[in-house]
């Protein structure tokens, strides 16, 4: 009986090695974001505005930014808000609001109107927070499922598909995103979800094509 050729095994584990290779459903883990994370993201139509001035519970509240870039704000009227960011709008108020309050304190947060979708648990439209990662937001929609791959996510805007690389995607932060911007969860491949089954073929197929050879070979 002759030996196998060396190129027959190397065939046989270009077959099984994919067919084992599981793909990750976790995004890969990183730093949280320092506190400053969204300091320069400026004010985009379509974002949330939220005010909160201090012992003035009832001029405090969440406010849509427009299409025309304005929010209408509790005594002030409209007031163009885009951007500017969270600082600048915050100093602008302050000095604004002095006409009716003796020294306020303001503190203004930014949220950006997120839908995720795909292979997460809860898949819906999400208000986030400038700091957050996109890990943080997917892990807001309940997280990727079984089924879903963390490789393979992209960000949907006005039609246009960003796809997002392993290295990457948890360290892309939401102040990059845009209100309206859909993050969508792939599927991962049958391979990924069937190993056990894909090896078992993949080694019939293999042992099939030795047995093959060595018939043909005697």
């Amino acid at each position: 009986m002759r030996r196998i050729p060396i190129a027959l095994l190397l065939a046989a584990v270009a077959v099984l090695s994919p067919a084992a290779a599981r793909a990750q459903d976790t995004l890969p883990r990183t730093p949280q974001p320092p506190a400053a994370a969204g300091a320069h993201a400026r004010i985009q139509p379509g974002d949330q505005v939220g005010v909160r001035i201090y012992r003035e519970p009832e001029m405090s509240g969440t406010f849509a930014v427009r299409e025309d870039g304005y929010a209408l704000l509790p005594r002030l009227g409209d007031v163009r808000v885009a951007e500017l960011t969270a600082g600048t709008l915050q100093d602008s108020l302050r000095r604004a609001y002095a006409q009716y309050l003796r020294d306020p304190g303001i503190e203004v947060t930014v949220l950006r109107r997120i839908a995720v979708s795909g292979e997460v648990r809860k898949p819906d439209l999400y208000l986030v927070d400038l700091t957050m990662t996109l890990r943080d937001v997917i892990a807001r929609a309940g997280g990727i499922t079984e089924t879903g791959d963390a490789g393979k996510i992209e960000v949907v805007r006005e039609g246009a598909h960003l796809k997002l690389s392993r290295g990457r995607d948890a360290q892309f932060l939401t102040e990059e995103l845009r209100s309206g911007d859909q993050v969508v969860v792939g599927r991962r491949s049958w391979l990924a979800l069937n190993p056990t089954v894909a090896v078992s073929t993949a080694t019939g197929l293999v042992g099939f094509l030795i047995g093959i050879y060595q018939l043909v070979h005697k």
